[in-house]
Parts: structure tokens; sequence; C-alpha cells
């Protein structure tokens, strides 16, 4: 897998946190909600594990060098450990996202 791997959302209807979470815990992983405010905003960091984050409600915009992706609703981004990033909430609605680790 590439550092970074984004899905957009292209099903029909709109994603619903009962759905996103079922569908990451038939993964395997332990999802756990994450919400942001918005103006918030995370520097550069990295993660000791792979990381997986999904959008449930509003927008984040995530910076991997030169790279941009801003995830909407249903949208996934997965990282690779110790892959620098930085994210911030884009635009004026809170941002909720599920997030878990992934073993490698």
């Amino acid at each position: 897998m590439q550092k970074v791997k984004v899905t957009r959302w292209k099903r029909t209807g709109k994603p619903t946190l009962g759905l996103l979470e079922k569908e990451l815990i038939a993964e395997g992983l332990d999802p756990n909600l994450f919400t942001s405010n918005p103006g918030d905003a995370y520097p550069d960091h990295s993660h000791p594990y792979d990381e997986v984050r999904v959008m449930v409600k509003g927008r984040m915009r995530f910076v991997i060098g030169k790279e941009r992706f801003v995830l909407n609703p249903g949208d996934r981004i997965e990282f690779l450990k110790n892959t620098v990033h930085s994210a911030e909430v884009d635009g004026e609605q809170i941002a909720v996202m599920l997030t878990a680790s992934k073993k490698s």
C-alpha cells in the first residue's frame, strides 16, 4: 500500500455513523469517535501504527507532503504508520470522524 489511500463515498444515500461504524467493525477494527471544532488544526505529526479515518459529518483537510485531500462524509483515508501528516477542519461545521488503528 502507498503511504496514503483515499476512498471516496460513491454509494447512493448519506453515510450514517451506524453504517460506517458497522463497516469498520466488520474489518476487525475498533473505531472511536473523534470530533473537531471549526478552526481546529493539527500540525505535522505521525503515529506509530497504521491509521484509518472515516468522515461522518463535516469536512476535514489533510496534507501529506505536497498532497492535499479534503474528506467529505463517507470518505475514508488510510495512513501507513509513521506517515507525517497535518489536518484541519474545512469550513464552519463541526467535523466528526471515526478513527481506528490498524495492524500492519
